[in-house]
C-alpha cells in the first residue's frame, strides 16, 4: 500500500489528536506573537502584534472564498442538467 494512503488513514483515525496538536501550535504562535516585541518595521502594520498572522489568515480565507466563488460560477451545473 502507498505510504501516503497509510498516512491519511492514520490521520483519519487520530482526528481529535491532530486537532488538539494544531490548536496547541496555533496557541503557541499567538503567545510568541504577543510576547516578542515587534522589530523595526517598514510598513505601518509591522508595529502591531500579530499583524502578519492575521493578515495571512484573512488572505487565506479571502483566497479560498474567491476560489469557491469562481468554481461555483464555472463548474456548477443546473439542477435540471440531465433533463435536456
Amino acid at each position: 500500500m502507498n505510504i501516503f494512503v497509510r498516512l491519511i488513514e492514520r490521520a483519519q483515525q487520530r482526528g481529535s489528536l491532530l486537532k488538539k496538536l494544531f490548536g496547541v501550535c496555533l496557541g503557541g504562535i499567538v503567545c510568541v506573537g504577543l510576547t516578542l516585541p515587534p522589530e523595526a518595521g517598514h510598513l505601518p502594520g509591522d508595529h502591531l502584534p500579530l499583524f502578519w498572522s492575521c493578515f495571512g489568515l484573512l488572505g487565506c480565507l479571502g483566497l479560498a472564498g474567491v476560489c469557491k466563488w469562481i468554481a461555483g460560477m464555472f463548474l456548477e451545473r443546473d439542477t435540471d442538467y440531465y433533463d435536456h
